[in-house]
């Protein structure tokens, strides 16, 4: 009881001296983490593809259909490859578990087991054995562990084998934007969002029906727009966001509190003031769209209003923690029985 007491404390003193103050790094992995994210269901997924023989599905018209490039996969039914194959298969199936983990000690350590298995199956299938599979998981397990340079590493390898590889691009982006590499990241979210209806295209399946929603393309859009404003590019960033605004999902809530910061940082604070209601309206909950409009409440003068939403901050952080708690405390008791 006392270490939650103090958890909580210090949780509600971090958020009673946030007001934009933190650095650059750590409102990013608060901003990739905080928001329940499509790409979860689109790695699982795309293992799954991989072994699929249903039909293709149409994808949606959302962009233009790139070219289809020369392949430089191998052959992954080659006999000489089938034990590798099997040790991949196995670190794929706990790459699922990881992420479909709800703690996050137990997704790092199924991380590191996923690791080991990818790299006994790159060592079993020796130096012809250049899968784009076992590559991505091997990004993606890094990415997890925060090995952010091993991960750029693993997913470039991906890329390399298949440059319209849109799971690896993704990956690859995430990792470049945790290292601060704003134009990289930029680089690999545009290679993603061209090759969008080309890869899922070529995978078909449900999962691929279900991956080619506008709620991922969204995804892509708004993070490569933190990448913009992270660079002080704020008419690229304001033009990615505004191309989002007309969808109905999760993102455009986090479309609508990027816009304001960006009203923010150009002195409008009652327009940027509306860009914060309109997020709060979709998302009663929002945290950092309460802790965005405390800043501008104070520039307006208003500081009953802004610590008003400093306290809604602060119990709805309270909210988060006690119910992470909980699920910890539930999950403990089903191993106990």
């Amino acid at each position: 009881l006392f270490a939650i007491m103090r958890s909580l404390r210090v949780v509600c003193g971090r958020i009673a001296t946030t007001t934009g103050t933190a650095s650059a790094r750590s409102r990013l992995a608060r901003r990739l983490t905080s928001i329940k994210c499509s790409r979860k269901e689109l790695l699982r997924q795309d293992f799954v593809c991989r072994y699929s023989s249903e039909a293709p599905q149409t994808a949606p018209l959302v962009v233009e259909k790139s070219a289809d490039a020369p392949s430089k996969e191998i052959d992954y039914s080659d006999p000489k490859f089938a034990a590798a194959e099997k040790l991949a298969s196995q670190a794929e199936d706990i790459v699922v578990k990881m992420v479909e983990a709800r703690d996050g000690a137990e997704s790092v350590e199924l991380a590191l087991e996923a690791q080991k298995l990818f790299l006994e199956a790159l060592a079993k299938g020796g130096q012809e054995y250049q899968n784009k599979y076992v590559f991505y998981g091997l990004g993606v397990t890094c990415l997890k562990r925060r090995e952010y340079v091993d991960a750029i590493r693993w997913q470039e390898k991906a890329v390399a084998i298949d440059e319209q590889y849109v799971p690896a691009l993704l990956s690859l982006a995430e990792a470049h934007q945790m290292m601060r590499h704003w134009v990289e990241a930029i680089s690999a979210y545009d290679k993603a969002f061209k090759h969008f209806i080309t890869y899922y295209s070529r995978a078909g399946t449900q999962a691929a029906q279900k991956a080619n929603s506008e709620e991922l393309l969204a995804e892509i859009v708004v993070k490569k727009a933190m990448c913009y404003m992270e660079i002080s590019d704020l008419d690229h960033a304001e033009q990615q966001l505004n191309s989002v605004l007309k969808l109905d999902n999760l993102w455009a809530t986090e479309a609508y509190v990027l816009l304001g910061r960006i009203l923010q940082a150009r002195g409008k604070w009652v327009p940027s003031l509306d860009m914060f209601n309109k997020a709060l309206r979709r998302d009663p909950k929002h945290i950092d769209a309460y802790l965005s409009r405390l800043s501008t409440y104070t520039a307006l003068g208003k500081e009953d209003l802004a610590l008003n939403d400093r306290k809604m901050a602060i119990l709805l952080r309270r909210e988060k923690l006690w119910t992470r708690q909980s699920v910890v405390m539930d999950g403990a008791q089903v191993i106990k029985k």
